[in-house]
């Protein structure tokens, strides 16, 4: 088996043990935004095609499985040599009439092409799935992805003391990376409208800084809204945490503010699984598993005082708390990693 990646990191690491691993000189294609850049996309595009068919000739592969739609070129180098070609989708390319026109003809343009080049293509949810085109050569199915559930429950008090959090009191806690598409600035400001002072609740943000050039700035605009908010020694900035299931254990409540199209939303069923409520908000397919007073409670995007209310809610009242717990037994059951992989061999066998 061969993994080709820009570079190194975690996820690449994980293959090293049954895989070779190559650093490739490709990047991830980005939207166009612009009549001039997209004339760049469609040239860095033809870059990636050239290197990817050197890359796959000299290594004598059969089959590619290409692990985003955001490497087009690795699959147009597939199709162009007749290897059998699994393109895996977890991004929502909908974005409802905003952005630059060549953004909007872009997506349609990637939507319509890759079930054409593939032979299969697996998406993250129903309402990833919904956006590919009908009639195409490939076959497009829906597999979740598999829900970290964690080991045995830690006490709440030893889950805090690992990332030097208040022993006690309620704690609210938020994963993914700093990037203003997250909202993490809205569970900031949703924790200033909360009530303050000894024993209120404070914020455990925990995710590293977003790969974008913008990024970095959010990070630091995160930590000038919290002492602009006299929240300083309330919100705790935890970057990237391993352990997630730890930090579930440590927290009363779990929110995720995103204001882009979520294609999943995991880390809100992975806090059911460790018995904490989420609080989600009602973008992309985070409502697909998650029924609103069942199993988690859902707030528009970009409203602190509803996500504020929400959490003030769980908090105030922990029989709702538990029957949302109780009620996401039902999302959980439906993401099953045994029936998945099992279904993913079996499409793999029938591509012959």
């Amino acid at each position: 088996m061969h993994v080709y990646a820009p570079r190194g990191g975690p996820a690449v690491e994980a293959y090293r043990d049954f895989a070779q691993i190559h650093v490739a000189p490709y990047e991830r294609l980005m939207m166009p935004t612009s009549p001039r850049s997209f004339v760049a996309t469609a040239r860095a595009l033809a870059r990636d095609v050239r290197t990817f068919r050197r890359l796959f000739r000299a290594a004598g592969i059969d089959t590619v499985i290409c692990a985003t739609t955001v490497t087009p070129g690795a699959a147009l180098a597939a199709r162009s040599l007749g290897l059998r070609c699994i393109v895996y989708c977890g991004e929502l390319f909908d974005d409802n009439g905003v952005g630059s026109r060549a953004r909007r003809l872009a997506s349609r343009a990637m939507l319509a092409t890759v079930p054409r080049i593939a032979d299969l293509v697996i998406c993250c949810s129903d309402r990833v799935a919904a956006q590919f085109t009908t009639g195409a050569r490939a076959e497009v199915i829906r597999l979740y992805p598999p829900i970290d559930r964690g080991g045995p429950a830690v006490e709440k008090a030893e889950a805090r003391a690992a990332f030097g959090l208040p022993p006690t009191g309620p704690l609210i806690a938020t994963i993914g990376s700093l990037s203003p598409a997250r909202g993490q600035d809205v569970a900031i400001s949703a924790l200033g409208l909360m009530p303050r002072g000894p024993g209120g609740a404070v914020l455990a943000i925990a995710g590293a800084v977003g790969d974008a050039a913008s990024d970095a700035t959010y990070a630091e605009s995160l930590r000038e809204l919290a002492a602009a908010s006299d929240l300083a020694s309330d919100v705790y900035f935890l970057g990237a945490v391993d352990n997630v299931a730890l930090l579930l254990d440590a927290a009363d409540v779990f929110v995720n503010p995103a204001r882009f199209a979520e294609p999943f939303g995991r880390a809100a069923l992975e806090a059911l699984a460790r018995g904490v409520p989420p609080v989600v908000t009602r973008t992309g397919a985070q409502t697909e598993l998650l029924r609103d007073g069942h199993s988690a409670l859902v707030v528009p995007p970009e409203q602190p005082e509803s996500l504020a209310r929400a959490v003030e809610r769980l908090l105030d009242s922990p029989a709702l708390a538990a029957r949302l717990v109780e009620g996401g037994g039902d999302a959980l059951a439906e993401v099953d990693p045994e029936v998945d992989r099992s279904r993913f061999r079996q499409l793999l066998g029938d591509l012959g």
